[in-house]
Formats: structure tokens, C-alpha cells, sequence
């Protein structure tokens, strides 16, 4: 293995640099330098604070979010970037970043705020050579690259799911959710099971499940009410412009049990068919319209009845239900390529980062 240095400040591989002002510099007309700042390009300038390769990390705000930058820009004064010194590799260094717990280093109460005299004194590993740096970052970015096409093609399978929604759906009669021959909502459970899988509010993120906790029915939560069959559907009715409704498609090894946050709806109809109608956007509107409430606006399962949906013939919800689902079991492959790509990620920065596996074993 190659000659390591530990134990190293920050501040001993580059010098931290204070962002400015940008109103001088703006022109999004004519600028062709990016403005930055803790989320990203903010604008376009005619200037330039930096030329060469920077890692970039928040002062104020969104401190644990580092940048890169190769190609000239600015920043604005919530906003760091870096002069590193010769020797060492900026995108080694902004890998090196990514690794350092930088809430932990909070010196602010309520704004996030980061202190440049903190950062410098942060103790890092890495390569004497700035050769084998430049190695550990090129590895590091290849996966970076693939993750961000994988990233591209997500959104560009969602841009079509969302396209034939908008093409697909709308067609057919006005029924509301009330009407008990094509719907039940929150259909009455009679007990809990001994020990059950609980979905509440913050498990389900667009569609996605990412998280259910088991409890015992003895100490479980006091809003797990809703006991789950296959094809049951749940919408949200706090905050429901969130949209992070679920369909609840297979049991797992154990039942599943959903918090009252949510309508549950079952449905003699195809249930993927009216879980897509449940996210246009008339659906949304009309729920929005019924909800009480300015912090946390909620809709009850009363006023949820009043709401309708089009609803066409079961064999067009069938037909539609199956072209929809076409393009979501592409979106979920993708998230799971995703997945896959980011534990691979993690595991490399931590054995290339800390002299653990060369990075000429894998070159």
C-alpha cells in the first residue's frame, strides 16, 4: 500500500474562503459563470470568485451538503469554497467531505452555522500522493456518474407516468367515494393482531414504502386502527397536497396494521386503476377544498365521501390500470438500481478513504 498521512487538520490541505455578495456580478442575461449557493446555482454572474478545482460547504443554513466545482464560479456569502494547495486532489477532498458529520460541528442554535476556524481544525486521512488520491476520486466519481444517470432516468420514467395520467385518466362517469357499491372506507377492524407490521405517516414518501416498524398490539400506538388486506389503498388525510399515499399491494410475514393519518379504502373496482385516479390533480383539488385546518390540514372520512372520481368500464381501468403500472415497475427497478449503487458507494468511500483496500486492487 501506498504512504498514508492521519491525523491531518483541515486546514493543512487547503485554505477556507469566504463567499461575497452577489448583486454586483448578477446577469442571468449575459453571465456564464454559476452563481452558488447552500442548494445550488442561484444565478448567473460575469465574474468569477474561483477558477480551479473547490470543494464547497455550507456556512449558514445547509451545512452538510458539499459541492463540487472544476469550472469557474461564484459564491454568495452563506457559502464556502476552497483553495486547495497543490499537493492534493479537491475531488478526493470533497469525497472526504462527504464523510464528516458536519451537523455535529453546529455552532448555532437555530440557523445551522458552520465557523471556518471549525472546519480548518477537522483531523482527516488521506494519500500523500496527490497521484493516488486523484485515483480513490476517479473510482468514487464513476459511481457518482452512474448514480446520477440512474437519478435521470427516474425522473424521466416518472415524466411519462405523469404524462399518461394526464392522458389516461379523466374519462368515464363521476362517482364519489361514498358510493358503498364500488367503495369502502375504513372498514371497520373488529381486533388487532397479537403482533403486526405499523405503517404510519412518515413510512410512505411518494408511493414508496421505506419503512414499518412491528410493534405488539399491548403497546402499540394508539392511531394503528387500520388492519390490511392486499389491494387496500392508502390516502393520506393529514397534509394530503403530500400525496404519499400507498397501495398496499401483498402481505409480508406478518399483517400490517396502517395509522388512522389514513383513509382506507377498499374497492370492488380495479384498486391500481382508482389508487392512480386518487393522485390527479381534480382529486387533489377537490380534497384540498374539503380539509380543516391552516398548520396541519386534514380531511375527515366524512367530507372524503364527498369527493368523486372518473371512473370509466372495468375493462378500461383494467387497460389503463396495466399501462400505468407498466412504467412504475420500470420507476422501482431504477430505485432499486439506485439503492444498490449507494450501499456500493458507502462501502468504497469507507475502504478507500481510510487505507483500508487500495484502490490498485480495483483498478
Amino acid at each position: 500500500m501506498s504512504k498514508w498521512r492521519y491525523n491531518v487538520k483541515i486546514s493543512d490541505c487547503l485554505d477556507i474562503m469566504y463567499g461575497k455578495d452577489q448583486k454586483m456580478v448578477e446577469d442571468n442575461d449575459n453571465g456564464t459563470f454559476p452563481i452558488l449557493g447552500t442548494g445550488g446555482i442561484m444565478g448567473y454572474s460575469t465574474s468569477y470568485l474561483c477558477d480551479k478545482p473547490s470543494v464547497l460547504i455550507g456556512r449558514k443554513g445547509t451545512i452538510d451538503e458539499p459541492q463540487y466545482m472544476d469550472t469557474p464560479f461564484w459564491t454568495i456569502d452563506t457559502l464556502y469554497y476552497t483553495d486547495v494547495y497543490p499537493e492534493n486532489s479537491a475531488k478526493y477532498l470533497f469525497y472526504v467531505f462527504q464523510t464528516i458529520p458536519w451537523k455535529k460541528y453546529n455552532e448555532a442554535t437555530g440557523v445551522p452555522s458552520l465557523a471556518g476556524s471549525t472546519i480548518g481544525k477537522i483531523k482527516i486521512s488521506l494519500p500523500a500522493s496527490k497521484n493516488e488520491q486523484s485515483k480513490i476520486a476517479d473510482v468514487l466519481t464513476t459511481v457518482d456518474e452512474a448514480i446520477d444517470k440512474t437519478r435521470a432516468l427516474i425522473e424521466k420514467y416518472k415524466n411519462i407516468k405523469a404524462g399518461m395520467m394526464q392522458d389516461l385518466l379523466g374519462n368515464g362517469d363521476e362517482v364519489l367515494l361514498g358510493d358503498n357499491r364500488y367503495f369502502d372506507i375504513n372498514p371497520r377492524t373488529s381486533s388487532l393482531p397479537r403482533r403486526f407490521y405499523y405503517i404510519d405517516l412518515e413510512s410512505v414518501i411518494s408511493g414508496e414504502l421505506l419503512k414499518q416498524d412491528i410493534f405488539e398490539r399491548i403497546n402499540a400506538p394508539s392511531r394503528a386502527q387500520r388492519l390490511l388486506k392486499p389491494y387496500d389503498i392508502l390516502f393520506q388525510t393529514v397534509r394530503p397536497y403530500q400525496q404519499n399515499n400507498y397501495f398496499f399491494e401483498q402481505e409480508f410475514d406478518l399483517p400490517s396494521v396502517a395509522s388512522t393519518g389514513y383513509a382506507q379504502i377498499r374497492t370492488s373496482q380495479n384498486p391500481k386503476f382508482i389508487y392512480y385516479a386518487l393522485h390527479t390533480g381534480s382529486v387533489l383539488r377537490s380534497v384540498i377544498a374539503k380539509c380543516t385546518g391552516s398548520s396541519y390540514p386534514a380531511i375527515n372520512s366524512t367530507e372524503l365521501k364527498k369527493v368523486s372520481i372518473t371512473m370509466p368500464s372495468i375493462e378500461e381501468q383494467n387497460r389503463v390500470a396495466k399501462q400505468i403500472s407498466a412504467v412504475d415497475q420500470k420507476i422501482q427497478t431504477e430505485r432499486n438500481y439506485l439503492a444498490k449503487l449507494q450501499d456500493i458507494k458507502q462501502g468504497l468511500m469507507q475502504d478507500l478513504l481510510t487505507n483500508t483496500v487500495s484502490v490498485d486492487a480495483l483498478l
